[in-house]
This record gives C-alpha cells, sequence and structure tokens, in this order.
C-alpha cells in the first residue's frame, strides 16, 4: 500500500525540526554567555544558570 506524503505533513516535519535547531541554538549561545554575564553583572554562576532555565 502506498501512502502519499501531503505538503501539511512535510511542513510540520520541518517547522518541528526548525523549531528544535533553535532550541538547541538558544541553550547553547547563552551557555556560552556566561562568563562574560558573571562579569558584566557581578553575580556568581549559580545565579546567571537561571538564564538558562525553562519553565514548564
Amino acid at each position: 500500500m502506498t501512502k502519499k506524503v501531503t505538503p501539511r505533513l512535510v511542513m510540520a516535519i520541518l517547522s518541528a525540526g526548525m523549531l528544535s535547531f533553535l532550541g538547541i541554538l538558544d541553550e547553547t549561545a547563552t551557555t556560552v554567555t556566561f562568563p562574560i554575564l558573571t562579569r558584566d553583572f557581578a553575580i556568581t554562576t549559580d545565579q546567571v544558570q537561571w538564564v538558562n532555565t525553562r519553565c514548564c
């Protein structure tokens, strides 16, 4: 049995992949800035990690 892949399904898959990539990119970018943030705001690493936490 052959099933057709609809354009809507393709867009849904591409959207989910792009959102996953952007989430990882955002988390990586903020993690890299931890040393700069701790210096500029004169806070501890524990405090700056709150920047990277996500609420449910």
